[in-house]
């Protein structure tokens, strides 16, 4: 009886994955919807033509789930790697160490390696500095308008911030998980 009752659960959790689509596993294109340069005087809109062309490509949902920082031990010297790199112009990829974003134009893509932080509402995925950070939802908070699959990116340099807003392809969930209690 209990082997029926393994073998139930395997299938609907199995039957579930295959559903819920590869976005969950492989990278994914999120997509600007709005995107701003903000600075002491006031925030503009970037060009439409700027705003169409950039994209992000995001790890899927199971790398980010799965995730887990290097040891105390390694911390260091890969931190000390990725500063150095920062003012280089070294392209060098960290899959192995650290998920990447990258962050696309009509120029090509440029990998940030990420520490992704899981939240009540989804992730934090942000660079070891708190320069740059993106926070993918991935549950429908109704009470706040806050969509599953939305994004929102803010990035600093100097006394100047960059805010983009946007969406990624995430599967469907099931109802009894939507956010709602």
């Amino acid at each position: 009886m209990k082997s029926i009752r393994w073998a139930l659960i395997f299938g609907i959790v199995y039957s579930s994955l295959l559903t819920a689509g590869m976005a969950q596993f492989d990278e994914m294109r999120c997509n600007y919807t709005a995107r701003f340069s903000c600075s002491p005087k006031g925030c503009n809109p970037v060009p439409e033509a700027a705003l169409t062309e950039s994209f992000l490509i995001l790890p899927g949902l199971v790398e980010l789930e799965h995730w887990s920082p290097p040891k105390e031990s390694e911390r260091a010297d890969l931190i000390a790697e990725l500063k150095s790199r920062a003012m280089t112009t070294e392209k060098k990829h960290l899959r192995s160490e650290f998920p990447e974003i990258r962050r696309c134009d009509s120029k090509g893509c440029g990998p940030v390696p990420i520490f992704p932080l899981r939240t009540p509402t989804g992730f934090d995925l942000r660079v070891f500095d708190g320069t740059y950070f993106v926070a993918l939802n991935t549950a429908n908070l109704n009470p706040f308008q806050v969509r599953r699959g939305e994004f929102f990116e803010v990035a600093t340099m100097l006394n100047i911030a960059f805010v983009g807003y946007g969406t990624c392809p995430l599967p469907e969930e099931d109802a009894s998980t939507d956010g709602e209690e």
